[in-house]
């Protein structure tokens, strides 16, 4: 029985995603890094829609 509890967990493990994996495991400088990258990448997103937007009412 224990043996199938060991092979539950392992497999929950398993599915864990990349992304969760680098979080777990990258320091706190890299981890700053990602978040302002994807920060800097939202707001150019964003100033284009919003760009885009003005010209469609405009």
């Amino acid at each position: 029985m224990k043996i199938f509890h060991l092979l539950k967990k392992s497999s929950k493990v398993a599915k864990m995603g990349r992304f969760a994996e680098f979080f777990l495991h990258a320091s706190e400088k890299k981890k700053k890094d990602v978040f302002k990258k994807a920060a800097h990448k939202a707001n150019k997103e964003q100033r284009e829609l919003l760009t885009s937007a003005r010209l469609k009412t405009s």
